[in-house]
Parts: C-alpha cells; structure tokens; sequence
C-alpha cells in the first residue's frame, strides 16, 4: 500500500524542491552521488534512519551555496526481491530536510 502511494505521488517532492525552494537537481531524493571531499569533511552527518542521508546531503550543499550537477538517471522498479523502504517510519526523517531546503 505505502509503494504504491509512493510510486504515485512520487514526482511531488523532487519537483516541488526544484521548482519551490531552487534546489538545482531534478531528484534530490536519489542517492546515486558524488560529492567533494572538502564538502563532506565539512559537514556532520545528522541522519540517523538511513535512507534520508542522501536528502541531507544535497540540501546542505544547497544551502551552503555549493554547485550542483547532475547526471541524468532513469529509475525502474524492481523487478524481483523487496523494497525495505518504510514510508511511514522514513517520512519525519525526510520532512526535517525537505523543509529545511525552503529556509535559502
């Protein structure tokens, strides 16, 4: 129930980042990312649920002034095995930094 909630509604908030708060990336939720080395020994990693670290990553280098780029990725649904994505239990973890991008 909560994939395909997701799946459905899943262009909002990637979207909404761009679009809303200037975040330069068309996914911010995609954690296929590179980083400066100076970036990230700069930064104190406050994630702790896991999945949001990519998240926080991208808004802080956003909101440092850092530049962003990206290379185009296309994302498929798997077709075998489990996502161990928990909605209800990440959702918190991805409001504190989805909202955090809107404070630039």
């Amino acid at each position: 129930m909560a994939a395909a909630l997701l799946s459905r509604h899943y262009r909002v908030v990637p979207d909404s980042l761009r679009y809303l708060a200037g975040v330069p990336t068309h996914d911010a939720t995609n954690s296929f990312k590179l980083y400066k080395k100076s970036f990230l020994s700069q930064q104190t990693i406050e994630s702790s649920g896991g999945f949001e670290l990519g998240l926080e990553l991208v808004i802080k280098a956003f909101l440092q002034g850092y530049k962003i780029a990206e290379v185009p990725t296309v994302w498929r649904d798997r077709k075998n095995g489990r996502s161990h994505f928990q909605l209800v239990r990440w959702l918190p973890f991805y409001l504190k930094w989805y909202f955090k991008a809107f404070t630039k």
